[in-house]
């Protein structure tokens, strides 16, 4: 699905075809990236997982940081097509190296699919992002059409939580919801997907719109906070399982100094805004 859905985007011939093969695209790169974690958790032990998860971890960090330069460079000296074509022979090697030596020993057994589940589940994480998206631009904050879309996520996610509540086998057990653990490490990571996301979005665009750097060029600013990734994701695994004991004894510190850097960091972004982006009632020329 990820590769048809990669050759379809290259040959779109407008911007509404492209989003919908996007569409078809991120549809197999969520089910490659669900499936990949359910197979380290399947095949490795827990000391080896945590290796195994640093690697695949450390894979996003190095593509962040060779996509988008690879990507300035096919836009800039070839043709955007090739962002996706570049897909097609890793996505086929993939394929070939999983068939010769992916064996799995599993026993087969009849399931329910909590097809309605997942429906509200994206119903209602489309609807909420969909507002925070427009709220402030096409439309004031405090407004009827934001205050609409708000009511309607919240009655969403109601209706989601009934449902999971009295569905066989559910996407979002309950369960899931009263263990400590689980909900801290899901809020974190929904931190720093907001911390990691909007830099890695905004921050080629205001290369571009606003210093006038090349592709290349833009594409580069996010190597900087990407170098550390692959570094970091294949060491802080092993760290845990050997030195359990003295990573818990000195948590409480790294996160608070983490905590400091990534705020001065998300500062110095911030004060670009008024710098660069003055705000104005007056229409833009150009």
């Amino acid at each position: 699905v990820f590769l048809l859905g990669s050759l379809s985007s290259a040959f779109a011939w407008s911007m509404p075809s492209l989003i919908a093969f996007r569409g078809l695209q991120g549809l197999g790169a969520g089910a490659i990236l669900a499936t990949v974690y359910t197979l380290a958790g399947d095949l490795y032990s827990v000391k080896e997982r945590a290796t195994v998860e640093g690697w695949l971890s450390s894979v996003w960090g190095v593509t962040a940081i060779v996509g988008p330069t690879l990507g300035g460079a096919f836009a800039e000296y070839a043709s955007w097509r090739w962002i996706f074509l570049i897909n097609l022979p890793l996505g086929v090697l993939a394929l070939l190296l999983l068939t010769k030596y992916l064996h799995e020993d599993f026993e087969r057994r009849e399931h329910s699919i909590d097809y309605a589940g997942a429906l509200l589940l994206l119903l209602t994480g489309s609807t909420l992002i969909f507002t925070l998206l427009e709220g402030g631009q096409r439309w004031p904050w405090w407004s009827l059409p934001t205050l609409a879309l708000l009511v309607a996520s919240l009655l969403l996610a109601t209706l989601t939580a009934l449902v999971e509540r009295r569905a066989p086998e559910p996407i979002l057990p309950r369960w899931s919801w009263g263990r400590r653990v689980l909900v801290g490490s899901n809020v974190a990571t929904l931190g720093m997907g907001i911390v990691m996301l909007g830099p890695n979005t905004y921050l080629p665009t205001f290369g571009q719109a606003v210093r006038g750097l090349g592709p290349i060029d833009a594409g580069l600013l996010l190597a900087s906070m990407s170098i550390g990734w692959p570094l970091e994701a294949t060491a802080t695994p092993q760290l845990v399982t050997e030195h359990l004991r003295q990573v818990v004894s000195t948590a409480t510190h790294e996160v608070y100094r983490g905590l400091l850097l990534v705020s001065l960091a998300t500062l110095g972004l911030v004060l670009l805004i008024p710098r660069h982006f003055p705000r104005s009632t007056e229409p833009q020329s150009g």
